[in-house]
């Protein structure tokens, strides 16, 4: 028991401290006068009770004080009853965390989707950048290391191939022809705020061209809106169907009174790649 718990034997009174001092000096108090000194106390007591309160409340509330820079979590209440829908339980197999050690230590989570039984796995470019280990983590088959990946040239790409004896691993199927069209609903299935494996909805609004980032070509890109935080990103882009229309890579900085939108790229970039 630390010593500011321990119990000290109760000294006199603070507020009569003065007056009882010399003992031989003191008068009689009678009961009068204790009912009297009483009634002075009870404003003290009061004064001393609600700024201990207010106290308390500062104490209690100053965890609360940067709620409004915090992301909404009101997506995963959609999350638990996406939960519950055949397509989306088949879809989340195939969709993975990507655990990352950077060279300089420090450690980071992707999103990512399989694309081949013996595990190829697609994600961003900035997701595996400086990589110096990478692990991957399928929703009821456990965690694999990956044997090695390759980034695009011009794009946010990356494909990350595993290192392991599995020929049976869960695939999702890349969409093929034309770009879906604007009003698109979509489903999105990936690790937001390393919150694993959670789908939300989506709708494209629009396509866009993104300005060139380091070592990257200025694309277009399809504006999302839906849930998109950081871990979000190589999360794939499903339309109604199962099929991968694309694989988001960029949140949008957040504008008062507008839903949460993020950028992906489309599949046709991804596919061009792979042939």
């Amino acid at each position: 028991m630390s010593d500011e718990l321990k119990r000290h034997p109760e000294g006199p009174d603070p507020e009569f401290d003065g007056d009882l001092l010399e003992d031989s000096q003191a008068d009689p108090i009678d009961d009068e006068d204790l009912t009297a000194l009483s009634r002075r106390r009870h404003p003290l007591v009061i004064l001393v009770a609600v700024v201990a309160l207010m106290g308390l409340l500062v104490i209690f509330l100053r965890p609360f004080a940067d709620l409004r820079d915090t992301p909404s979590l009101s997506f995963l209440y959609e999350a638990r009853e996406l939960e519950e829908v055949p397509l989306i339980q088949e879809l989340r197999e195939a969709s993975v965390l990507l655990n990352i050690v950077r060279r300089n230590g420090e450690s980071a989570l992707g999103s990512g989707f399989n694309v081949a039984p013996d595990g190829v796995i697609v994600t961003n470019k900035h997701v595996v950048a400086d990589a110096r280990s990478i692990t991957v983590t399928f929703r009821g088959r456990g965690t694999f290391p990956v044997g090695n990946w390759i980034t695009h040239p011009r794009a946010d790409l990356a494909i990350v191939r595993l290192r392991s004896d599995e020929r049976d691993l869960p695939t999702v199927t890349v969409a093929s022809g034309e770009p879906p069209l604007v009003g698109t609903p979509v489903y999105i299935i990936g690790n937001p705020l390393g919150i694993a494996n959670t789908a939300v909805r989506g709708t494209l609004r629009s396509y866009a061209f993104t300005s060139a980032a380091e070592g990257m070509a200025p694309m277009v890109a399809m504006v999302l809106e839906a849930p998109i935080h950081p871990g979000s990103s190589g999360s794939p882009v499903f339309d109604d169907q199962g099929s991968v229309l694309g694989v988001v890579f960029a949140q949008l900085p957040k504008e008062d009174g507008m839903p949460d939108r993020g950028l992906a790229i489309p599949v046709a970039v991804l596919e061009d790649w792979l042939l």
